[in-house]
């Protein structure tokens, strides 16, 4: 199996295109309006061309199924990623319009625990344990074993404080199945470093040859 990588927080197809043909298994795209990376539907349509056969996962904070719904059928993307304090019926409504769903935490320990079990049939559980005023991670690392909790259940998606320098650590800390980076790739908000894509995904691509954790994205 491959451990997949997931860039986060694009702005421009440009950028989308490049990463895309570095290697990147999904590609991630923010609406939600407080953030520095956030786009507009003609942004989301012109990186989704761009990113051609790669996924482009919509990130979304508390917002309405139908919202949600009607940004992702218009730009043409099919996976939803869930930042914000949604209830598992939002998941399930999701689903039901035919979105692939990742639901993420950012309980540990035994609130993680509770959690898991509560998104059970969410298409995929990503853990981001860091702290700071934003949805997210906000480039800070954490005890990423502590997602163990997941891992050892069912495939995991890490993210919080990742960058090249410890992505396999982190990897290897938590046994994810997908490592989620957006700052820790970046120049400035929304604008990649395309040098420190690069140098992560050959990094990942020279590993994963041994790895035996499930997929998340297909």
């Amino acid at each position: 199996m491959s451990l997949q990588v997931k860039i986060c927080g694009l702005t421009q197809a440009e950028q989308a295109a490049q990463c895309a043909q570095l290697g990147a298994d999904a590609l991630g795209v923010i609406f939600y309006p407080p953030s520095p990376r956030h786009i507009d539907l003609v942004q989301a349509t012109e990186i989704v061309q761009a990113a051609a056969e790669t996924p482009v996962v919509g990130v979304f904070v508390n917002t309405s199924v139908e919202k949600i719904v009607h940004i992702c059928q218009s730009a043409g993307i099919h996976w939803v990623q869930l930042h914000g304090a949604e209830c598992p019926g939002v998941v399930a409504a999701l689903q039901e319009r035919g979105f692939r769903v990742i639901k993420v935490l950012r309980s540990l320990g035994v609130s993680l625990e509770r959690d898991m079990g509560r998104y059970a049939h969410a298409d995929g559980i990503m853990v981001e344990a860091g702290q700071g005023p934003l949805p997210g991670g906000n480039g800070s690392a954490w005890q990423w074993e502590e997602a163990q909790v997941v891992s050892s259940q069912r495939p995991l998606a890490l993210a919080g404080g990742l960058n090249a320098d410890n992505i396999l650590k982190a990897a290897v800390s938590a046994q994810a199945s997908l490592l989620d980076l957006s700052s820790g790739v970046e120049k400035s908000p929304g604008i990649k470093d395309l040098t420190q894509v690069e140098e992560l995904l050959t990094k990942v691509q020279a590993y994963e040859a041994t790895w035996e954790h499930g997929v998340i994205i297909r």
